[in-house]
């Protein structure tokens, strides 16, 4: 059940409870119960939101998916737009204590940079940072991604990509580096046509160092619908894929492989 918001200090407040209850029979027809009861409350105001929650859990779930547990936990988000555009959030849990800190802080006019960063409260330090940004201009787009772990004090592989379409057709070059030892791991080199009917083609050809040749082709054939869902079927880690995606999201893929049966998802 939810409450209408009330206005307290100029905090818009929304509560809500709700019941859930859950019978399971087993094979020789013993059963179990369970009964979950929450309390919610959400409260907004100019770039603060604050999430309490509280749930009691009477019985247990014989599968571990769906065992529930009592639960205190307050989330928390701190926005700041403008020039420098700020985003923290977290969550304290009364049995765990406070989790860790998500920030991203992101800016530009000409380029879109982006800091994002995991703080350890406790510790007071950054356990990960990712700065990653996007230029575009006259129909040519450039990408990069830099992950560090300040407690290793290592860097992931980096990530820079240039691409540029124009009337259905695109072509991409990805860069994949090691910051750590200045290298090259891979560059892939993408391309892909589409008539206006919707059907299209795509290829695609990997190196990684320090081989003399390149070590993975790709290619496949597609169809969009409706400018929003791609369907079609590639050759791919040398096997067979069957695919459908949301063209909006790149990385909301689902795979089949008929030949393996295996089944992916992303991008």
């Amino acid at each position: 059940a939810t409450i209408d918001p009330l206005e307290v200090q100029g905090f818009s407040i929304s509560p809500s409870t709700g019941l859930e209850v859950a019978w399971y029979v087993g094979p020789g027809g013993e059963r179990r119960d369970r009964e979950t009861l929450s309390f919610t409350t959400s409260a907004k105001r100019d770039g603060i939101s604050l999430d309490w929650e509280s749930s009691f859990v009477r019985g247990k779930s014989p599968f571990t998916f769906d065992q529930g547990s009592t639960e205190h936990r307050l989330e928390w988000r701190l926005e700041r737009e403008g020039a420098l555009r700020i985003s923290l959030s977290g969550a304290i849990s009364l049995a765990e204590g406070p989790g860790p800190i998500d920030g991203t802080i992101s800016w530009g006019e000409r380029a879109d940079w982006r800091l994002d960063f995991e703080l350890d409260p406790l510790a007071g330090e950054l356990s990960s940072t990712r700065l990653s940004g996007k230029w575009e201009g006259d129909g040519l787009e450039l990408s990069w991604k830099i992950p560090y772990f300040p407690e290793e004090g290592r860097f992931e592989a980096a990530t820079i990509g240039v691409a540029t379409s124009e009337s259905g057709r695109s072509l991409e070059l990805t860069l994949r580096l090691d910051p750590n030892d200045p290298s090259l791991e891979s560059a892939k080199l993408a391309a892909e046509i589409e008539s206006e009917s919707g059907w299209g083609a795509s290829l695609g050809v990997t190196y990684s160092p320090p081989a003399t040749v390149f070590r993975a082709i790709e290619y496949g054939i597609f169809r969009d619908i409706a400018d929003c869902v791609r369907v079609g079927i590639e050759q791919k880690e040398d096997e067979v894929w069957l695919y459908g995606s949301i063209t909006a999201f790149p990385d909301a893929v689902l795979r089949y492989a008929p030949g393996s049966t295996s089944l992916k998802f992303g991008g």
